[in-house]
Formats: C-alpha cells, structure tokens, sequence
C-alpha cells in the first residue's frame, strides 16, 4: 500500500508518513475498572466483610473509542455511553452540554478534550462509528491542516459500512483494513494504548473509592446513579488522555519514544515505501515472526525468513535468496515439449488415484507446482511420482 502512493522520493513512509497515519479501535470499559477494591481490617479478625459497590459495575458501561497516530499532538478520545431509556431530551441535551463543555470559574465555557456520543447498548454500530470519526478524526485533521490522511481499522461490520467509507473518502481518508482475527499483531491500539487506558483510569477510581463521596455510598449500600457514574466516567478519561499528552510531549521533546510511536513500531503499519530504510530497522513487530512460522507457508521456509526487515525485502524480491521455481500448468505448456506434455498431463487426468486427481484439479485452479515431485512427474511420469509422494 506505501509502495503504491510513494508521494515523492523524499517521503519515507510514502503518501501517508507518520502525522497522516492514524488507527481507530474501541476498549470496552466498565466503571470499576480493573481495580484491586481493597478492604481494611484489624490483625486477628475472624471474618471480614468486603466492601464494594456493586457487581454490575464491573460490567461493561460504556466503549473507548481511540484514534491515535504514531506522532504528534493525538486526537481526542471518544467514549460511547450507555443511552438511558427515561431521560427526557431536554435531560440528555444538558448532559451531553455539561460533556461538551467545561465552565471555568469566571463563566467562560471552553471545549472539553473529549467526544462523546449516546447508544442504547455502547455498541459501535455504523451510526455510532461515523459519528466518532466525524466527531473526533475530521475537526483533527482540519486543525492539523492534513488534507489526505490514511486510516487503519479493523473489520469491524460497521467500519466496512459504505457510509462509513464514504465518510472517510470525503474528507480524503483511505481506507485500509487489516487481516481478520489478527488485530494482536498488526493494530497499534492493541499494543498497550488500550491497556494504559484501562490502568490509568483503574487508578483514577481507586481515587475515588477513598472520597466522601464513596465513603456514603459505602455507609448506606447504595451506588452512584447512572447519570453520576457517566458524568465520573467521561471526566477520567478526560483526565487520561490530558496526561498522556504532557507525557508525550516532554519525551517527544525529549527525543524519546513515547507509548504512541512505540505501538506503531511494535506493528507493521509505519513500514517505509522500500522496506529498506533506517526506520525498517528500528521496527519490531510483536506476534509477526510467530505468526510466521505456524503458518506453514513454504515460502518463509525458502527464503529461511527470520526477521520482519528480511520479509519485507524478499516480499519485494529485492533479496538474492535462490528458491525454488514455481511452474503453472500454462507455463509447462509454453516451455514443454507439445506432445510430451500432453502424455504426461493426459496420464495424470485419466488416473483413478485421488492424490493425481487431486494434484490435477490444483493446476487447473492455477496452483503451482515446485521442487522434486514435478522433477519426479516430468522426467518419469506418473507411477515414478506416485512412488515419491508416497515415500515423502
């Protein structure tokens, strides 16, 4: 994809570098996030009653929706809360002003570093997925000044939505998503962006836990309502991502790797337009090289594959590894002799072993043959070949 929207020479990463590339992935949370919950007693206490707040917390109230890219001043989270079923529209037009905006104390209402949206479930369905890029991605890049822009997501039903890949395409975003059931290697968002979300908003509740506010909670048996615990959720994720951009900015400044470089490094996304440049080096891919191996594919065995950089080359075919020759059917009939082939090929479709059946209905279909056994077939012919796979 990089090799094909090169930009211009002096572009490492192609049409799409670092400040143009963005992934977008949701984490789904709940209001006791991850927390320990931890209960105080006496030394030599018998028993001891734990005090929490309620198991439905821990469940799911709400999805993360993060867009992040490897540099740079990074988008505002999103959060999808939980739409409650009696709030009239006037209650939800005040709680979705009071998440919009703060008011400072002299009254002067400014944007709050956060977009939020309602859906009756928390799920990210089509509506809910192009209001998150149309509510946090596209103000970004007009402030940005990005005109084009590359999205990586994964195959989520509602991000292969065509309203949602029209969406992009207006605003000059293209769209890539990457392979099915393996975001664990290649999502950036999956290489601990989520987690620290998770940790970080953890400590935020542990906070709390220890405030009045809880201590009364605790005292009477009750929980906060809905509407409190939205209202606390929306702050601490707020809070998060204000602390995670004074950090990336003091090490960026710094020179530093900071948590959002170093998950694109961690993936193949930020590979340069050869896959050979000095970035290619530094990327460490975790999962690939494992992935690698169980797959089977002989052509990592050929090219005795044992780093991402040296894929990346012979993907290219820019290494001088010497494999073995993968030959068509239509290519034997244009380098064969006529009448010799037609023998060889005539004997194989006319056998009733299922292996030569099956070996035929391969090259009809376009697969190709290499290595011993089409040496063994085309000097041979069949009963010789049928002798060798048997004996490998």
């Amino acid at each position: 994809m990089r090799a094909a929207h090169p930009g211009n020479d002096k572009l490492v990463h192609g049409k799409f570098e670092e400040e143009e590339s963005f992934n977008m992935d949701q984490v789904p949370l709940a209001f006791i996030e991850g927390s320990h919950r931890g209960t105080i007693a006496r030394k030599g206490d018998i028993s001891v009653a734990v005090k929490e707040l309620g198991s439905g917390l821990s469940k799911r109230q709400g999805s993360l929706n993060l867009i992040i890219r490897p540099r740079g001043r990074q988008p505002w989270p999103g959060l999808i809360l939980r739409g409650s079923k009696n709030s009239t529209r006037k209650a939800r037009a005040e709680e979705m002003e009071k998440f919009t905006w703060r008011t400072l104390p002299d009254g002067q209402k400014v944007r709050r570093h956060i977009f939020v949206v309602h859906q009756p479930k928390a799920w990210v369905d089509t509506d809910t997925a192009v209001a998150c890029v149309e509510g946090q991605l596209f103000p970004f890049v007009v402030e940005e000044e990005i005109d084009e822009f590359l999205g990586l997501f994964d195959n989520l039903s509602s991000q292969r939505a065509d309203r949602f890949k029209d969406a992009l395409a207006d605003r000059g975003g293209k769209c890539v998503f990457g392979p099915a059931g393996a975001t664990h290697i290649w999502q950036p968002v999956d290489r601990h962006c989520g987690a620290r979300y998770h940790v970080m908003l953890a400590d935020r509740y542990d906070r709390w836990e220890v405030s009045e506010e809880a201590r009364l909670h605790y005292e009477m048996g009750t929980t906060p309502s809905a509407a409190r615990r939205r209202e606390l959720m929306v702050d601490w994720v707020e809070d998060v991502y204000e602390q995670l951009e004074r950090e990336r900015i003091e090490k960026e400044a710094l020179g530093q790797e900071t948590i959002f470089s170093s998950a694109f490094k961690k993936t193949p996304c930020m590979i340069s337009m050869t896959g050979t440049s000095d970035v290619d080096k530094l990327m460490d891919p975790e999962g690939v090289m494992e992935a690698i191996k169980q797959s089977g594919d002989p052509f990592f065995r050929d090219h005795k594959i044992t780093s991402f950089q040296e894929l990346v080359v012979c993907a290219e075919g820019k290494c001088e590894h010497i494999t073995r020759q993968w030959i068509t059917l239509t290519e034997q009939e244009e380098t064969l002799d006529g009448e010799k082939f037609k023998s060889r090929c005539g004997s194989l479709e006319a056998a009733d072993n299922p292996i030569a059946r099956l070996v035929m209905n391969l090259l009809k279909s376009g697969y190709r043959w290499a290595g011993s056994s089409l040496i063994q077939f085309l000097g041979c012919g069949l009963d010789s070949l049928m002798v060798h796979l048997a004996a490998v």
